[in-house]
């Protein structure tokens, strides 16, 4: 018997976030949708920022500190001194209040480099007025922009609010134009377009094609299986499609890639072959009690043939053997093996109420010769 493989499961929320990690897929998520594939964002030029937002707010009389993770946050340099934030927030679930969640995240972005540039006037005592020495920032500083994408990997389509007006009921519409609204960029990829699709240039394109066929299995390995970029995929890659399709594609982390088309096919065969031998054992099983059940259901049709020889000539002889008579052994059978009344009353020349009485006497009363005998009148 072949040995079965151990199915491993995968942490979805890590498997996703070190996946989206990698400079050169961050990167291409930003270019896709920010640039609209255009290689503006390099990967080398990106660098890890810190995932904690962490702020005390209030004064002397009152302070509350305010502290939340990001999923993934980096900064980009480049050579002409652009500095911008860009982050990721990785969801499995729709969320009711993401436009918010989102606008916190950015707020304390902001804020946090504000404080930066507070702490360095501070430090030079370069500020020139009043003004400035209230704001802690000058008339010429300016905050990098901060980017954040909401990448949403549910099967349910998302109906949770795109904007904060979304989530805010106004008495009246002339109310939203003095309230700024704020709103989230949003990728799914199980609703991903195919020219979305061409705009990426790394195994992204592969990841989110495959989350996007996840619902139908065939359409999810062929998708794998037809495309010659699966050949040679990175093991972070695999993981995170796992955690978005719980598909179970078995692999070791035994190299730099790995071939998913593989994977797949020795899926298939690891599947056909157990349902071969599930197949052949429960075959043979079924086979076995079929064959046996034929068997007793010829006996019976040959027993009968034989009884009611025999119960013609035990009447014609005037005789017949009441509780150990062969035709009530017969129906006891047969209605031990699911025949119904009906069947064993036509098949055995009995009214059902002879059946009955056969049953009662099973049951312990005894079987009265009038109730066999009369089924020879």
């Amino acid at each position: 018997m072949k040995k079965r493989t151990k199915r491993k499961t995968v942490d979805r929320d890590n498997a996703i976030n070190t996946f989206m990690s990698k400079p050169e897929i961050f990167a291409d998520l930003f270019n896709a949708y920010v640039y609209d594939g255009r290689q503006v964002i390099r990967p080398e030029n990106l660098e890890p920022a810190d995932r904690l937002l962490s702020e005390v707010i209030g004064n002397a009389k009152g302070q509350a500190k305010l502290t939340r993770y990001r999923d993934v946050f980096k900064v980009y340099r480049d050579k002409h001194a652009a500095y911008i934030l860009l982050g990721i927030e990785d969801q499995m679930a729709i969320h009711y209040a993401m436009p918010l969640r989102n606008m916190i995240y950015d707020a304390l972005s902001l804020l946090a480099r504000m404080r930066q540039k507070s702490a360095k006037h501070i430090a030079l005592k370069d500020l020139k007025n009043s003004d400035e020495y209230l704001s802690r920032f000058s008339k010429t500083d300016y905050l990098e922009p901060v980017i954040t994408i909401v990448v949403y990997y549910g099967r349910a389509p998302w109906d949770g609010p795109l904007s904060l007006h979304d989530m805010i009921r106004f008495p009246d519409e002339a109310l939203k134009r003095f309230m700024p609204d704020y709103f989230i960029n949003l990728v799914v990829p199980a609703r991903i377009s195919d020219e979305m699709l061409s705009k990426l240039s790394t195994e992204l394109c592969e990841v989110f094609g495959c989350i996007r066929s996840a619902d139908n299995k065939d359409e999810f390995d062929a998708y794998i299986i037809q495309r010659p970029q699966c050949k040679e995929m990175s093991y972070e890659a695999v993981q995170a499609i796992n955690a978005c399709t719980h598909a179970n594609i078995q692999i070791e982390k035994t190299g730099e890639k790995v071939n998913m088309c593989q994977a797949i096919i020795d899926m298939k065969k690891e599947a056909f072959d157990d349902g071969f031998q599930k197949g052949e054992e429960s075959g043979f099983q079924k086979g076995e009690e079929s064959g046996f059940q034929k068997g007793e259901e010829s006996g019976f049709q040959k027993a009968l043939k034989e009884n009611i020889v025999m119960r013609q000539h035990a009447y014609d002889d005037g005789f017949l053997k009441g509780e150990e008579s062969h035709i009530s052994k017969m129906a006891l059978r047969m209605l031990d093996v699911k025949y119904d009344m009906q069947e064993i009353s036509k098949l055995m020349g009995l009214s059902v109420q002879e059946i009955e009485k056969i049953i009662q006497a099973q049951q312990g009363k005894l079987l009265p010769e009038s109730a066999i005998c009369t089924a020879g009148a």
